[in-house]
This record gives C-alpha cells, sequence and structure tokens, in this order.
C-alpha cells in the first residue's frame, strides 16, 4: 500500500507530505531530535484532505493506503523520540519508545508489500533489543465480557457485524475495543510475548541507571551512527586466580585429565566480553517532489 500511495504523487498533498517526511529523515541523520512530531502535525490537514478526496473518488484503496502511510510517517517520528532518549541516556523509557518503533514496523508490515527500508529498521531495532538487560515479562490472561467493533460500533462476535479484527476499511483499521472486562484470571511469566513492555526485574536500590543498562550504555560510548548495523559477539575469557598450569596442560595431580577439568576447575575465573562488530549503514528512502 505505500506504493499505491507514492503513486499519487501528483497531488500536492502527496508532495507536500513528501517533502516534509525527508526533512524529517534528515533531522535524524544529524541527530537533530528536537520536536519529534513537528512535519508530522504540519502533514495532517494534507491526510485529511487525501481521505476526503478517496472517499469523492470511491477509492478505498487510497483511504488505506493514506493510513498505511501516516503509520509508515508516525515510525520516523517514534525513531526520533527513542534516539533522543539514548542521547539523554534515559534507558528506562528508551525501552518502551523501542517498543513501539518495533510495533509500528510489524503493523506497517502487514498492509505495506514493498517496506523500502522498513525491513532493515526492524532487523536494527531487534539488535538494539538485545543490548537491554531484561529477559522476563508478565502477560495476563483477562477474559473479556464486552467489546464492540471500532467501526461499526457492534460486538464481533454477532454476525451484523461484517468487520474482521485487524482489516483496514476505507482507512480505519477495525479493532475489538473492551468495554468490559470479566476476570484477571492469571498473570504469566514469559521470555518472548508479544508485548513487551511489562518488565519483570529485580530492584536493587544501590545500584545507578547506567550500571543497570551497562551493555547498552557501553555500545553507545562507541559514537556509531543511530542507523549503523552492528552485530554483538560474545567473547569468553578466562583469568587466572594465580595457578602456574595452563588450562590444557595435563593436570600435575597424576589423574591424566586436563589442568581445566580437574584441579584447576576452581582456580580460573570466566567472562564474557561482548565484542560490537560494525556492519552497514542502513540507507533511509527520500522521496523525489
Amino acid at each position: 500500500m505505500l506504493q499505491y500511495f507514492i503513486k499519487h504523487r501528483e497531488l500536492r498533498q502527496v508532495t507536500y507530505i513528501f517533502k516534509q517526511l525527508n526533512c524529517l529523515k534528515e533531522r535524524l541523520l544529524l541527530n537533530n531530535f528536537d520536536d519529534a512530531f513537528k512535519e508530522f502535525e504540519s502533514c495532517q490537514v494534507a491526510f485529511n484532505e487525501i481521505e476526503s478526496f478517496s472517499k469523492q473518488n470511491n477509492d478505498e484503496q487510497l483511504a488505506n493506503s493514506n493510513y498505511v502511510f501516516k503509520c509508515y510517517f508516525m515510525l520516523f517520528c517514534h525513531l526520533m523520540l527513542y534516539f533522543n532518549a539514548l542521547k539523554k541516556k534515559n534507558y528506562a523509557n528508551s525501552w518502551v519508545l523501542l517498543q513501539d518503533c518495533i510495533d509500528d514496523v510489524r503493523h506497517i508490515g502487514r498492509f505495506a508489500e514493498e517496506r523500502l527500508e522498513v525491513t532493515e529498521i526492524l532487523k536494527l531495532l531487534l539488535v538494539y533489543e538485545s543490548l537491554y538487560p531484561y529477559t522476563f515479562f508478565a502477560s495476563p490472561e483477562i477474559v473479556i465480557e464486552k467489546s464492540k467493533c471500532s467501526i461499526c460500533g457492534k460486538s464481533m462476535q454477532n454476525l451484523e457485524c461484517d468487520h474482521i479484527k485487524g482489516n483496514l476499511y476505507w482507512g480505519k483499521i477495525a479493532r475489538a475495543h473492551i468495554e468490559e472486562i470479566k476476570t484477571l484470571s492469571a498473570i504469566s511469566i514469559v521470555t518472548h510475548p508479544e508485548n513487551k513492555r511489562c518488565v519483570l526485574e529485580f530492584i536493587e536500590e544501590s545500584i545507578t541507571e547506567v550500571e543497570k543498562f551497562k551493555k547498552i550504555d557501553e555500545f553507545l560510548k562507541l559514537g556509531l551512527p543511530y542507523f549503523q548495523m552492528f552485530k554483538i559477539n560474545p567473547q569468553y575469557k578466562y583469568i587466572s586466580k594465580g595457578c602456574i598450569t595452563k588450562r590444557n596442560e595435563k593436570c600435575p595431580c597424576g589423574s591424566g585429565l586436563k589442568f581445566k577439568k580437574c584441579c584447576g576447575k576452581e582456580m580460573f575465573l570466566k567472562y564474557i566480553n561482548y565484542i560490537v562488530k560494525p556492519e552497514y549503514k542502513i540507507r533511509l528512502h527520500f522521496f523525489g517532489v
């Protein structure tokens, strides 16, 4: 649907949106993260006019592509918020902003066959995600008593509602709006939930935020561009605790085993050193106007 929107560059509203999005992307590359929604807000009238134009011309595909392009635009606004949080070392808040960006990418991917640079951005965000200390998350199990369709207002379990949850209808996405929850049946502790915003962690009052997020803090000190793809390779090392015999030599006790599997088991400390390997830079797509 992104391509269908792009094909309508003859509309002045579309070219205006292109100009504003190009400006936003340029600011991202220059690490100018102030006023993240400035360009997006200036395009609200243009988006609304395109929606009206699509209805006047009975073009539902244009209305739907207008919605998808708006989500695409919003992705870069959220990226600006995320990178700004990293820049200010506001790591706890940056986790939620990162999840917003990941959700944006996956939502766009549902509707866009040609995703421009979106696929590469998702790869980058998932690598950023690996730098955080979070492992376990809470996932609630709830029983819904009453909900209604966001488009027609009827229950989606009712045959009178012909909208499919998650589909687009004239630029509106069909959602089930929960009106009443019957009960909260359980809260599960999981490692890979769809929503990773509810984090479970041990609270240590003595640890600072920078110490808690040491991995991402050390990465940012490298000064790589935010759109630089990278890999994190673990390197395992051993520190001797004062022994003379090397780990792979035969143990001096005469057992015939290697020292590391015999008397030397407790004489070496193992630690992991993470090596950052920079790769290619993600090229943002700029629109000709």
